[in-house]
């Protein structure tokens, strides 16, 4: 196999790597916490399950190729691990958290609240039921085989 086609992968990559870029290039700037955000910061039983499955979707994405090609992440989580700082969360991360990974952003601003919340409770059932099966030394659930693990 020569050079050329050995790195070369079927599918749209380019158009995939573009918008990785622009998706960082619009959230990048922002400054502000998402409003969606800062309401559920009214209630510390809400806002620590948004942190919860922000950390959790965070610490899933660590465990995954970043390589487009492996399949593993879409443009809108490398983003979201690109505008991570340190341990602080930049609020263009969240933002692209919850509009784009949740999937806020085509819903009105007062749909917002209540769909995060659902999604929030849903996410944190979830992981629990995960962390549960873990627990009970059920451990069919667990890093696929050939994880890439990221250093």
């Amino acid at each position: 196999m020569d050079e050329a086609t050995e790195f070369s992968a079927p599918g749209p990559l380019p158009i995939v790597l573009n918008r990785h870029v622009e998706l960082v290039q619009q959230y990048g700037p922002v400054k502000a916490i998402p409003s969606v955000v800062k309401q559920l910061q009214q209630s510390p039983t809400e806002y620590g399950m948004f942190q919860e499955t922000l950390n959790n979707h965070y610490k899933m994405l660590l465990g995954r190729s970043r390589n487009f090609y492996d399949h593993e992440v879409s443009c809108f989580d490398t983003a979201f691990m690109e505008l991570m700082l340190d341990a602080k969360t930049h609020p263009g991360a969240l933002s692209i958290y919850v509009d784009e990974i949740i999937g806020l952003k085509p819903l009105s601003q007062p749909q917002k609240p209540e769909v995060l919340r659902s999604a929030l409770k849903v996410r944190t059932m979830f992981m629990n039921l995960v962390e549960a099966q873990l627990g009970s030394g059920n451990q069919e659930i667990g890093d696929p085989p050939g994880i890439h693990y990221l250093s």
